[in-house]
C-alpha cells in the first residue's frame, strides 16, 4: 500500500468483473443490514457514533501504519459520525428544541458536501474534477431546508427528510463521480454504499437521508478500525478519460438542471 497525491492507494488487482459484482452485492447487503440494526438500537447507536470515534482515534492513527488517510477521509469520518450521532439524539432523546437540531443537521450536511467541493478544487486538479466540484455547489444550493425534516411520532421514530428524487439521484451520481475521479480503487465498495440508501429511497424517499448517514458512518468507522474491511473491496481502477469526462458532465448537467428548475418554480 502506498500514497499518491495524499490518497491511500492499495495494491491494484487484475480486473475481475465477477469479483467486482460480488463485492458490490456483499457491501450493499452490509450497508442495509447495518442500517436496519443501528436504526432500531438507540443506545447502541449513540455509543457507537459518539464515544467510539473518540476512543478509537489513537487506534485509527496506528492502523494507518505510516500511510496516513487522505485528509478528506479524516474529515468525513468525524463529520458523518457527528451527523449520525445528532440524528440518533433527535430521534430518541429530547435534549434540545427540534428546530435547533434540524438546523444543526442541515449545517452538517452542507459541511459534508463542502468538504468534497474543497477537495475537488485543490491542485493538482483536472477539468472533470472541477466540474464535479461545481456540481457539489449546485447540490448545496438545492438541498431541502430544515422545514423538510421531521421525526416520526410513532414506531421506530425515524428521522424523516423530504428529499426529492431529483436531488437524491443527483447526489448519487455526483458522489459516484467523486470516487471515480479521486478514489478509483474504492469504486466497488463505495458504489455499494450509494446503492444501499438508494434502495431504501425507492421504497420511501423520506428515509434516504437517515439510511445514507447511518450506513456511511458505519462503513467509514469500520474502514478506519480495520483496513481489511476496505482492502477486501478494493479493485483495479477501470476509469479512463472517457468515463471521467462522462460522469463529470452528467453530474453537472443533472445538478445544474435541478438548480435551474428550482429557481424557475
Amino acid at each position: 500500500m502506498t500514497t499518491k497525491r495524499g490518497i491511500r492507494i492499495w495494491e491494484q488487482r487484475e480486473p475481475n468483473n465477477r469479483m467486482t459484482f460480488l463485492i458490490i452485492v456483499l457491501y450493499t447487503l452490509a450497508g442495509l443490514l447495518s442500517y436496519e440494526i443501528l436504526r432500531r438500537l438507540p443506545k447502541t447507536s449513540l455509543i457507537f457514533f459518539s464515544i467510539a470515534p473518540i476512543l478509537l482515534t489513537a487506534w485509527w492513527i496506528y492502523a494507518a501504519k505510516g500511510d496516513a488517510h487522505d485528509w478528506i477521509s479524516w474529515m468525513k469520518v468525524y463529520t458523518i459520525a457527528c451527523l449520525a450521532c445528532l440524528v440518533v439524539v433527535m430521534r430518541f432523546f429530547k435534549v434540545f428544541p427540534k428546530k435547533l437540531g434540524f438546523l444543526g443537521v442541515y449545517c452538517l450536511v452542507i459541511l459534508n458536501i463542502s468538504e468534497i467541493v474543497i477537495k475537488c478544487s485543490i491542485p493538482p486538479v483536472s477539468i472533470p474534477t472541477i466540474l464535479v466540484g461545481i456540481a457539489g455547489v449546485f447540490l448545496v444550493f438545492t438541498l431541502p431546508t430544515p422545514r423538510a425534516m421531521a421525526i416520526q411520532e410513532e414506531g421506530p421514530h425515524d428521522f424523516l427528510y423530504e428529499m426529492p428524487y431529483a436531488w437524491i439521484f443527483g447526489y448519487t451520481i455526483w458522489d459516484f463521480g467523486f470516487v471515480l475521479l479521486l478514489f478509483p480503487t474504492l469504486l466497488a465498495n463505495q458504489t455499494a454504499m450509494l446503492l444501499a440508501p438508494l434502495i431504501v429511497a425507492l421504497w420511501n424517499n423520506k428515509l434516504y437521508f437517515q439510511s445514507r448517514v447511518i450506513s456511511l458512518a458505519f462503513y467509514m468507522m469500520m474502514g478506519f478500525t480495520s483496513p481489511f474491511f476496505i482492502d477486501l473491496g478494493t479493485i483495479s481502477p477501470w476509469n479512463n478519460a472517457l468515463y471521467e469526462w462522462g460522469i463529470a458532465i452528467i453530474s453537472l448537467a443533472w445538478t445544474g438542471s435541478h438548480f435551474i428548475s428550482k429557481r424557475m418554480n
